[in-house]
């Protein structure tokens, strides 16, 4: 049986590396590794505003969609508030003296507001049972005439502060109620404001329906003869509170952005009023 013999490599002076080869490895690795790290830091950004822009997305897209369903339930398109609905804080929640009350105007082209008015109900939409709010006038008896006094209503707003568009209810809780009727919907208020320095009014926080909001477009169309629209007042400067009233439908555009406020998308949707 043949043994297995051991064989030795000698190590001669070529062994390892030089000095040379390790200051070449060295300047490579040095050009090689900040490329790889810009790689690896341009691919984590691209994923972070891809993931950013889909949640923009979405909550721009949810917020539409709540927007459509309080607009085809409406009474009417508002330009201002009318008094019976206080607002203790305002578009800007600091008040509602002078120029802080409510306008469909906005603050800007792309700062607008969106003002609705509709009818008040005993419960929420999703409840079968939900009945009307009537109000107690001296016109007709509530016991034996209710359904012919005058429906209570409440406003809904939706605005954008700080690159958030929020939805802010007011309810009025001035007139009179037939008795045995509650309304279900409640006056909300922003939600930085703390519980304990509310005014009573204030039973919820303001629904926040979209974040990082670079634009909230209104136009206001009415529908003539023909099927042809007309677009209301598309300056944005009348005074009159009642310019809206001839309003059949409202185009929203909603911009959003990634959290540098770079523009990112642009979404639209038409939203038609079925209650006159």
């Amino acid at each position: 049986m043949q043994r297995m013999r051991r064989i030795r490599i000698p190590l001669g002076k070529n062994a390892g590396f030089t000095v040379a080869e390790l200051v070449v490895v060295i300047v490579v690795l040095g050009i090689i590794f900040p490329i790889f790290i810009a790689l690896l830091l341009s691919s984590y950004k691209d994923t972070f505003l891809l993931d950013d822009k889909v949640k923009t997305g979405a909550e721009a897209t949810q917020a539409l969609w709540y927007m459509e369903e309080n607009v085809r339930v409406s009474s009417e398109f508002l330009a201002t508030v009318p008094s019976q609905y206080s607002d203790p804080y305002g578009p800007h929640n600091s008040g509602t003296s002078g120029g802080e009350a409510w306008s469909y105007k906005g603050d800007s082209s792309t700062r607008r507001v969106l003002i609705t008015r509709s009818y008040a109900t005993t419960a929420n939409a999703l409840n079968t049972g939900r009945q009307p709010v009537f109000m107690d006038t001296p016109a007709f008896s509530c016991s034996t005439q209710m359904y012919y006094q005058p429906q209570l209503s409440f406003v809904t707003i939706y605005f954008v502060r700080d690159n958030t568009l929020y939805r802010r209810i007011l309810t009025d809780t001035t007139s009179a109620l037939c008795p045995g009727n509650t309304q279900q919907q409640k006056q909300t208020c922003p939600p930085s404001v703390p519980i304990g320095s509310r005014p009573a009014s204030c039973k919820a926080n303001d629904e926040v329906l979209a974040t990082h909001v670079g634009g909230f477009e209104l136009a206001y169309y009415q529908i003539g003869s023909g099927g042809i629209s007309t677009q209301i007042d598309p300056s944005y400067t009348s005074t009159d509170p009642t310019v809206l009233a001839a309003a059949d439908y409202v185009n929203v555009t909603i911009t959003t952005s990634t959290w540098n406020g770079v523009q990112i998308d642009t979404i639209s949707q038409r939203m038609t009023k079925v209650n006159q």
